[in-house]
């Protein structure tokens, strides 16, 4: 089982954890919310899943899409 924790990163606080982790998911959580506080949106931090890059897609658009540094450096130490 799987969340999908959404962060206020600049207050630094927790809008809401939803279950799961797929595009669907995600999509469904931003699809209820009011578009003009969507249109304020204009940094997403998230790992590199595609799921949220998909989820995302048409609906966040307009903001600047940042990977967090957790998930970089992970892939780094990979490499």
């Amino acid at each position: 089982l799987y969340a999908t924790g959404l962060v206020d990163l600049e207050r630094r606080v927790v809008i809401d954890v939803i279950e799961g982790n797929s595009a669907t998911d995600l999509g469904r959580w931003l699809d209820r919310q009011p578009a003009d506080w969507l249109g304020d949106i204009r940094v997403v931090a998230t790992d590199l899943a595609e799921s949220y890059r998909a989820g995302l897609a048409g609906r966040l658009d307009h903001a600047i899409r940042v990977a967090d540094p957790f998930h970089v450096t992970r892939l780094a130490n990979r490499c």
